[in-house]
């Protein structure tokens, strides 16, 4: 249509309205930083406009509607808080189902705006059975006027709930400016949203950051060889956090206040950046889970002598080269335990492997026990090598750490192994101990759990 034409079809108190309508835009967008924020603009605007009525919001279900807001003002509103009191009934968080309403339920199901010319008509089927006696005191203080109901549509195309306006003066030709103005609430309304999901993804984050940041510091403490790679994982996981956000930030000053034609490609950025925050979120949460080492683990039945049977087997050759006597000495009566193969393997090799490297001379050991006591097994690892030094011994598990032996010795390795061995027995809820002294050998011993915690 002619925007000549479609003016001239409009009264001039609409076109006043529209023209308002258009400038609560703007106040709308400043005060998207929160639901809150919008509802009290809505409050303020609605004021202005000398417009009474309210917001309605669609539950999950969208069978239910709840009115959020409420902006009759002056003695309507006085009266309107009176009738509250006087029949136990609150107009906000109010609900009724939308089939029981004819107006709500075709706007929502058309997404098109209506004019109702008597309002009173939707009262009598919003009210509950128990005050259907109040309705002609309510007609009389409220007045049979006209009414506007309009769609709030989110970007997704959605209709997330009614925008309802009364007044004596309303009349159809005011339906383009109450659609407008909804139309503006429900952009506040999904921006205020996109602004609280980004700053609580925000807060995560910088929360997952500061957590792993201080670990990192107190490893710093005693690992002094992996500053370098820890600054690199801080300064990644900072630059993943701060580049979406000032993003994010720029393309909401646009919004606020760039060119309003470009605001459906501002919201399509917003909408971007938060989906990589959220992916963000979602990776550091996937690669904390992998961390712990809880992720998916399959327990079944393990015969441990079995186990270390085929491992000493596997290293003898190993052993004999140092000429070192790898001895076994499992308990036959050895019940069966719940765990996992692989990584109890892994365990045994570990210790084994460490025990022979750092042996020159004499055997290196392994037993198995039962401890009926404590219902669990016992598994040892003994030789008579150049032991550990008493100030190693605190940090032998810690990742990455390599004791005096190694240094004087030379042996080869990453400083994982004693690691690895221990997250695995944490992973087993069981426990690992070890004794030594220089020059005279070393004993681990592990216990394992006859069955595992749920």
């Amino acid at each position: 249509m002619d925007e000549g034409v479609f003016q001239s079809s409009l009264t001039g108190r609409s076109i006043e309205l529209l023209r308002a309508t258009n400038e609560a835009a703007a106040y709308f967008q400043r005060s998207a930083h929160s639901e809150t924020a919008v509802f009290q603009a809505y409050q303020e605007q609605m004021a202005a406009l000398n417009l009474r009525g309210g917001l309605s919001f669609l539950d999950q279900s969208g069978e239910n509607l709840t009115i959020r807001v409420v902006n009759y003002s002056g003695r309507i509103g006085q009266i309107l808080r009176h009738f509250e009191r006087l029949v136990g009934l609150k107009s906000e968080d109010f609900i009724f189902k939308v089939n029981d309403v004819d107006v709500y339920r075709s706007v929502i199901e058309t997404k098109q705006t209506k004019f109702i010319p008597d309002s009173s008509v939707v009262i009598a089927q919003m009210l509950p059975s128990r005050l259907a006696p109040y309705l002609n005191r309510i007609v009389t203080t409220f007045g049979m006027h006209p009414a506007i109901y309009a769609p709030l549509i989110d970007p997704d195309g959605q209709v997330r709930g009614v925008l309802n306006m009364v007044d004596p003066n309303l009349t159809e030709q005011d339906v383009p400016a109450l659609t407008a103005l909804a139309n503006q609430i429900a952009i506040a309304l999904d921006n205020a949203r996109l602004f609280e999901e980004t700053r609580r993804y925000a807060n995560e984050l910088e929360q997952r950051v500061a957590e792993r940041t201080q670990e990192l510091a107190a490893a710093n403490a005693r690992l002094t060889e992996l500053d370098e790679l820890k600054s690199q994982l801080i300064s990644n996981v900072s630059h993943e956090l701060r580049t979406p956000i000032t993003t994010l930030e720029l393309y909401l000053d646009l919004y606020k206040h760039g060119n309003p034609q470009k605001r459906p490609h501002y919201l399509a950025a917003i909408e971007e950046q938060t989906q990589r925050l959220k992916h963000l979120v979602e990776d550091i949460l996937d690669l904390s889970r992998l961390d712990a080492g809880r992720d998916k683990l399959q327990f079944g039945p393990v015969q441990l002598n079995e186990i270390i049977e085929k491992i000493v087997a596997m290293l003898a050759a190993r052993a004999e080269a140092k000429g070192l006597e790898l001895r076994f000495y499992p308990d036959r009566n050895l019940p069966i335990i719940q765990g996992i193969s692989s990584q109890l393997m892994q365990v045994m090799t570990n210790l084994i492997v460490n025990s022979i490297n750092y042996t020159n001379s004499g055997y290196v050991q392994v037993s198995t026990q039962v401890d009926e006591g404590n219902g669990r097994v016992c598994l040892s690892v003994n030789d008579t090598g150049s032991g550990i030094h008493p100030e190693d011994l605190p940090h032998i598990f810690d990742r990455f750490y390599r004791g005096q032996a190694n240094r004087r010795e030379r042996v080869p390795g990453t400083g994982l192994g004693l690691a690895i061995v221990k997250d695995i027995v944490a992973i087993h809820s069981g426990e690992i101990a070890v004794e030594s002294e220089p020059g005279r050998g070393t004993t681990f011993r592990l216990w394992l759990p006859l069955t595992q915690r749920t």
